[in-house]
């Protein structure tokens, strides 16, 4: 080892040298020059250190492009010329910890995307993904840097945890539904969709909407209805009863009914904080808001039936016999016949569960139910369903070149021959199906390719093996690390330091050299000999097994020299 005057006279003759390069660098060659030839003499010493420290010191300008470049992937949001001006008014020697320092202490100027643009491309990449999720995404997105986008796109097609399409037309659909009775509200539509409201509502045996074990935010959508109903009467009042009365809001607003005016000025009425998808709560909200004008309308279609009895217009089922039948109320078959509403859907419903698609007339004539008719006698739900099972039917009869049935719904629907997905156009299904196997699609892999559950855990313990093999671990503290660069003595931020070839404890420079590990090493070898090493040991302890997919192969490719 050199003396201590030695060793500064090493150190400030090669600091004249080379004033760029960080002084630990300059410490590691004098160190292994004096280990390596500790006889030789004073000149031929610094000429091996001036020699080595020669073959690694870039010139300013490449000093300044790798620091523009470095900036670059990480501040990739940031206009190109600001970054390039940044780097330029810096000296040769001013690294990137100091400029990372001072750019996250300045106000950037970002590029501008619009958010349209990268709504088009999260489309693009996750296809079945709810539109409305991905366009407040994209208003986010479009803020920040590339590699942030890159991060979710990564991170949504890895965890695939995001709201799909699927989500997107349910949530429609029960918005639709919800629209009709609040923002959408029609009586007559209401009557269809409820006929006998005051019987439907007004029986005892009916189960309640609410209970206690209701959800909070439709406990909060009812007692806003109160609230605004009765503006006479103190909230205090009304959320006392809506206990008692154990939540049961036709009781409640009976008594509300005939309570006195508690309160000299009505409240202002409030806007519903909160809104409920619960379809049978909304129903009776609707009928109690709307009562004395649904009341009316069923009045007046009373009158309208006694009109029709007075003038002899009333009509007869011809199934169930029913004949206080008003116009509006019958249902006819092709050649004429009239039913009630209530046997046009018992009998589809009936016809289709046996495999039918064609609904003959429940009466002795050779007609049927048009699809016309039922469509205006069926809920939609049931409609839907009916009505898919008749394309499907309809697709297969025309018996259509590359026609493909979706194995999720059933669905039949021409596709292009030479393509191997089936992409469903049901709007319920929506599935991407594999033409070959019947699986969901697994595009870009070959069917043989698919991996299910005992496939997985088999390349998943090769690859923990091969991860473990590339990780090193601290003799002291047990943390891993990896190396980036730099020679195999690795210092670990608890103070231990452990060598990167053999994982022993390193105390001082004779650790290496002379038949010893290394100091320096290519790096990119070393740890790809040491990941393959891993993977073959993984694969001889899970024995003769067959592989979809092995992690191990190519490896290679990830490791450029």
């Amino acid at each position: 080892m050199a003396t201590c005057i030695g060793y500064y006279n090493y150190y400030a003759l090669l600091r004249v040298m080379f004033p760029t390069t960080k002084e630990c660098i300059i410490e590691d060659v004098i160190k292994m020059v004096e280990e390596e030839t500790p006889d030789d003499e004073f000149e031929y010493k610094v000429e091996n250190m001036v020699n080595i420290l020669t073959q690694n010191q870039p010139s300013s300008l490449e000093n300044k492009e790798d620091l523009y470049k470095k900036l670059k992937s990480i501040y990739d949001c940031v206009e190109d010329d600001y970054l390039r001006e940044f780097v330029n008014s810096k000296t040769a020697d001013f690294d990137i910890e100091e400029a990372i320092e001072e750019l996250n202490l300045r106000d950037l100027p970002l590029h501008q995307v619009d958010s349209t643009i990268i709504k088009q491309q999260l489309k693009i990449a996750l296809p079945k993904a709810d539109p409305t999720y991905l366009e407040k995404e994209a208003e986010k997105l479009c803020t920040l840097s590339p590699r942030e986008m890159d991060s979710f796109l990564q991170n949504a097609v890895e965890k695939n945890d995001y709201p799909t399409m699927h989500d997107y037309i349910k949530r429609e659909r029960i918005n639709s539904e919800v629209a009709q009775y609040t923002d959408n509200f029609d009586v007559n539509e209401f009557l269809k969709l409820v006929p006998n409201p005051q019987e439907t509502f007004g029986n005892p045996k009916r189960k309640l909407c609410l209970n206690e074990n209701s959800d909070e935010n439709d406990n909060q959508y009812a007692l806003n209805f109160l609230y605004n109903k009765y503006r006479f009467v103190r909230k205090k009042i009304i959320d006392t009863l809506f206990k008692v009365e154990r939540k049961n809001l036709v009781t409640i607003c009976k008594k509300l009914d005939k309570a006195p005016k508690f309160m000299k000025r009505p409240r202002v009425i409030e806007e519903p904080s909160v809104t409920s998808n619960n379809i049978p709560l909304v129903q009776l909200v609707t009928y109690l808001k709307h009562i004395d004008y649904i009341g009316r309308e069923l009045d007046l279609k009373q009158k309208t039936k006694e009109e029709a009895r007075k003038y002899n217009l009333l009509e007869m089922c011809k199934c169930c016999y029913n004949e206080e039948l008003t116009p509006e109320e019958c249902y006819l078959c092709t050649n004429g016949c009239i039913f009630c509403k209530e046997c046009v859907v018992n009998s589809v419903k009936f016809s289709f569960a046996k495999g039918f698609i064609k609904f003959d007339c429940m009466s002795d004539c050779d007609g049927e139910i048009s699809l016309h008719t039922v469509s205006l006698a069926l809920p939609r739900d049931t409609l839907n369903t009916i009505a898919l099972k008749i394309a499907t039917e309809e697709i297969t009869k025309a018996n259509i070149d590359g026609t493909a049935v979706c194995p999720f719904c059933g669905l039949a629907q021409p596709t292009v021959k030479e393509e191997t997905i089936i992409k469903c156009i049901n709007v319920d299904c929506l599935m991407e199906s594999c033409k070959q196997c019947g699986h969901e699609s697994h595009l870009p892999m070959k069917c043989n390719e698919i991996e299910y559950d005992e496939d997985v855990q088999r390349r998943t313990f090769i690859e923990n093996k091969m991860t473990d093999a590339l990780a090193r671990s601290c003799h002291n503290c047990k943390r891993r690390f990896i190396k980036s660069s730099g020679c195999n003595k690795m210092t670990c931020i608890c103070g231990a330091r452990t060598c990167y070839i053999c994982d022993k404890p390193v105390y001082d420079y004779r650790h290496f050299g002379d038949g010893r590990c290394p100091l320096f090493t290519n790096d990119v070898v070393v740890d790809l000999q040491r990941v393959v090493n891993g993977a073959n040991q993984a694969k001889t302890e899970l024995g003769n097994v067959e592989l979809k997919f092995d992690p191990s192969q190519g490896i290679e490719n990830y490791f450029p020299r």
